[in-house]
């Protein structure tokens, strides 16, 4: 059975690059949600994927609390981890990621 991955992406500029190419090696099934189309919906349930990625956005991680996608997203990544399913953050990602756990977000990443 092949694995299937989440991937959000949060800025047109921000895409997934290798990603793309290993998960193709590797039969891996992959849905992207491109958070910057009017539809784009963050599903209800993740029970269908075996993986969260969270990709990197073109604004600095301070700024993305006033995205209207931004609570929809952090609670996204809660239960992804919350039901033990592996999380890979990059750039903004891993900075909501280590939002999510308490961290405190500053100019300079987390602390």
């Amino acid at each position: 059975m092949s694995k299937s991955i989440l991937i959000i992406q949060q800025a047109a500029d921000k895409i997934p690059g290798n990603i793309l190419e290993t998960a193709a090696r590797h039969n891996v099934k992959l849905r992207i949600i491109k958070l910057w189309h009017k539809n784009a919906a963050i599903p209800s349930s993740l029970n269908k994927y075996d993986a969260l990625v969270v990709l990197d956005d073109a604004h600095s991680p301070l700024t993305t609390s006033t995205r209207p996608f931004r609570n929809k997203l952090d609670g996204g990544i809660t239960k992804s981890l919350a039901e033990d399913r592996p999380y890979l953050g990059i750039g903004c990602g891993f900075h909501l990621l280590a939002a999510s756990q308490g961290a405190v977000i500053g100019d300079n990443g987390p602390h």
